[in-house]
């Protein structure tokens, strides 16, 4: 049993209907209900990190919605522990609280501006002079990569497109001179400036 489980969506209709109901079977246990709103999976993994959360739920909707686990340091649930999830939520082995005892949804959309925060301090001289544009399939993560970019600086009616993947934790760059730069190039140029400033990497 968890005193607390964090939930978000991708902010589709469908995901956001999902999301309620999920919200409502938590709390039927007792258990509160953490809503972090709309975000990436990405966004809700540095989240949970941050908040010290053991367990969360994001929803996405669309033609394929998904339902994704995330424990303790926001890492992906472990297989077992998904299936021991499955078996007990078929047997309906878990305890149903007094109506007078719900909890209250606690609000932690805040934490998307803490995101937005620590992207903004990965470029502290800014992006001026940088003219590119952003996309993603999930319009959540585009908006972001939006705001972001332009925050710093950035003009956005450049060639070059930073593609944002789904789940927010890969880039990929079309460049009109250099081609397709896939995520795995991207993290290899992220690592390099890092150990060039002579910070650590962990993958």
């Amino acid at each position: 049993s968890r005193s607390r489980i964090g939930l978000a969506s991708d902010g589709s209709r469908a995901a956001r209907v999902l999301k309620a109901s999920l919200a409502a079977g938590i709390m039927s246990t007792g258990t509160q209900v953490w809503d972090f709103g709309e975000m990436l999976p990405a966004q809700m993994q540095q989240s949970m990190i941050f908040s010290g959360m053991e367990m969360g739920i994001h929803v996405a909707g669309g033609p394929a919605a998904s339902i994704r686990l995330f424990g303790e340091g926001g890492l992906p649930l472990l297989r077992s522990d998904e299936r021991s999830l499955e078996s007990r939520i078929s047997k309906r082995d878990f305890v149903r609280a007094p109506w007078n005892s719900w909890r209250e949804i606690a609000d932690m959309r805040g934490m998307q501006l803490i995101y937005q925060q620590e992207l903004y301090s990965e470029a502290p001289n800014g992006l001026s002079g940088v003219s590119c544009r952003a996309a993603c399939e999930n319009k959540t993560g585009e908006r972001l990569l939006h705001q972001v970019l332009q925050k710093l600086g950035c003009d956005m009616q450049g060639e070059r497109i930073l593609q944002l993947s789904p789940s927010g934790g890969e880039l990929t760059i079309i460049d009109p001179r250099l081609g397709v730069l896939n995520s795995e190039k991207v993290l290899a140029m992220c690592c390099l400036i890092a150990f060039r400033r002579g910070n650590d990497v962990a993958l």
